[in-house]
């Protein structure tokens, strides 16, 4: 009896899990590498604004985040760049999450996807 009851549960979370999944827009993937690029363009912001931040050299040791457009060598005792770096990581964990879910979609409902694609409405940017 108990493990009746904890199969159903089991399998009514995977099938609602599921159907959330499938029913997930195509456009999750241009949201998640938006996010992302937020992430990392607010963060190069606030390196190029700090005035605890100075410039280094791209292939330097003191370039801890060496990403596009520059490198900066920062105090991370600053409340500011505290903020900026977690902002920077809190946007990557969410554009990963997103973006599992896109492969997620992509691997459950190949069939909604291949459906979705071939309709003009849909497959258009603004559809």
């Amino acid at each position: 009896q108990e493990f009746t009851n904890i199969t159903d549960s089991t399998m009514k979370f995977f099938s609602t899990a599921e159907t959330f999944i499938c029913n997930l827009p195509l456009t999750i993937g241009a949201v998640a590498l938006a996010t992302v690029t937020l992430g990392v363009v607010w963060f190069k912001f606030a390196e190029e604004n700090l005035d605890s931040c100075e410039p280094v050299h791209f292939h330097s040791s003191q370039c801890t985040f060496p990403e596009f457009p520059g490198c900066f060598y920062c105090d991370t005792s600053e409340t500011m760049y505290k903020v900026a770096v977690n902002f920077h990581f809190g946007c990557s964990a969410f554009a990963g999450v997103l973006s599992m879910a896109f492969v997620a979609k992509c691997l459950l409902a190949w069939r909604v996807v291949l459906d979705e694609m071939s309709s003009p409405t849909m497959a258009s940017p603004a559809g």
